[in-house]
């Protein structure tokens, strides 16, 4: 399911790196959730299942910030203000599954969902890859976002 509020300190990750990306207008991130650059180069909140790969998403990794909200401007002294988000994405993140994860998905593709959700590839689904999925945990993975090759799984085996 797709956060709605920051996850707190319930966020379960394991090690990591991080890097801060120019936050686009109009986006409300929240703590722990999986954060995409565009092809403009800012950060965006995932489009939710974009099975047509229509919004070219590159998935960096997730907030590590509280809330940031881009929908108001962000002034200082009446000067508009860019704003970043710091991500996290050297790492196996654990992430809620679409439908219910068995031992033989372990080592497939993950690919978004939204921006907490991923799911296994498969045709006519969202071909923005996430990363591998290293275990399973009830009914959530944890998927290793260093392990991805590429930014969509259409050719990768």
């Amino acid at each position: 399911m797709a956060l709605t509020k920051p996850a707190g300190s319930n966020l379960a990750a394991k090690a990591g790196a991080i890097f801060a990306y120019p936050v686009a207008q109009g986006q409300l991130l929240f703590n722990g959730q999986l954060v995409v650059l565009g092809v403009d180069g800012y950060a965006y909140n995932p489009l939710v299942n974009d099975r047509l790969d229509e919004a070219q998403q590159l998935v960096v990794g997730y907030c590590m910030d509280g809330t940031i909200d881009t929908t108001r401007p962000n002034l200082l002294n009446g000067v508009p203000q860019q704003v970043t988000v710091r991500v996290r994405r050297d790492l196996r993140l654990l992430l809620d599954f679409l439908g219910m994860p068995t031992p033989a998905i372990v080592g497939q593709w993950a690919t978004l969902f939204d921006n907490n959700t991923v799911q296994l590839y498969a045709a006519g689904q969202c071909p923005v890859l996430v990363g591998r999925i290293a275990e399973i945990s009830g009914n959530q993975v944890f998927v290793d976002l260093a392990d991805r090759p590429t930014r969509t799984v259409s050719t990768v085996r």
